[in-house]
């Protein structure tokens, strides 16, 4: 059985080998911020994440990030909720990097955007595609390497607009997210990022990413993953301010 598997199954349900699947926290609620979307998420995280690494041992090292909502996500999705009409959402082409478990996917298409949702974890891909199912959204899938060369993703998926949220925890992978937003914003794509105030997020120095603060507040998360009631998150874009800025 595969993490994701595990992760979308009920306490209680039988295992194909024995057992029964462990209760950690796991369940479909309404978002803490997005509660127009239901998210499944698994409350006991670190529970959850013995269990992901008794499956697969890469889980050992990485953290399954797809069974928990992060507050990038949550900006992103709000902001497609609230401004989908001003950013003239409906048959726009919408790529995410590093999706997670769908939320700002879900919101965008939800809006009318046909959305193209990558991640480097087939796992977190799996998640997002029921998540969309759930919310009654179609969106496609992809396996994508942040490390892969930008133009040419570019060019595959010919996005109107590019969204992304939470990848900058490590200073090598948030230099490469900086030269997607600038090829991105180079083709006319505009670009939506959401940090978190992440040590190497765009937040410091925006001109340098070609993006632009647009607003930031208070964004809820879990205690027991953040050690926080909320998270301060900016929203950034490249081009104008865009509506609500």
């Amino acid at each position: 059985m595969e993490p994701a598997q595990l992760f979308l199954l009920e306490p209680g349900t039988p295992l194909p080998d024995q057992g029964f699947c462990p209760n950690f926290g796991q369940g479909y609620r309404p978002d803490l911020y997005c509660p127009e979307i239901r998210m499944r998420e698994a409350l006991k995280f670190s529970i959850f994440w013995q269990y992901a690494g008794d499956l697969d041992e890469s889980y050992k090292n990485e953290i399954p990030y797809w069974c928990i909502v992060w507050p990038g996500s949550r900006m992103l999705a709000r902001y497609a909720l609230d401004h989908g009409s001003d950013l003239e959402l409906k048959g726009k082409r919408v790529l995410e990097l590093g999706c997670g478990s769908g939320l700002a996917a879900v919101a965008f298409a939800s809006m009318g955007a046909t959305v193209v949702a990558t991640d480097h974890d087939r796992q977190a891909l799996r998640v997002a595609e029921e998540m969309a199912r759930q919310n009654g959204c179609q969106m496609e899938t992809d396996s994508l390497e942040l490390f892969d060369e930008p133009d040419e993703v570019l060019k595959k998926h010919g996005p109107d607009l590019m969204i992304l949220g939470d990848l900058f925890y490590e200073s090598r992978v948030a230099e490469r997210v900086k030269i997607w937003c600038r090829q991105a914003s180079e083709r006319g794509i505009k670009c939506i990022v959401a940090d978190p105030f992440r040590t190497y997020g765009p937040h410091k120095e925006p001109q340098s990413w070609s993006l632009k603060l647009i607003r930031e507040g208070q964004v809820p998360v879990h205690p027991s993953v953040e050690n926080a009631k909320s998270r301060r998150t900016a929203l950034l874009m490249s081009e104008s301010s865009g509506p609500g800025g």
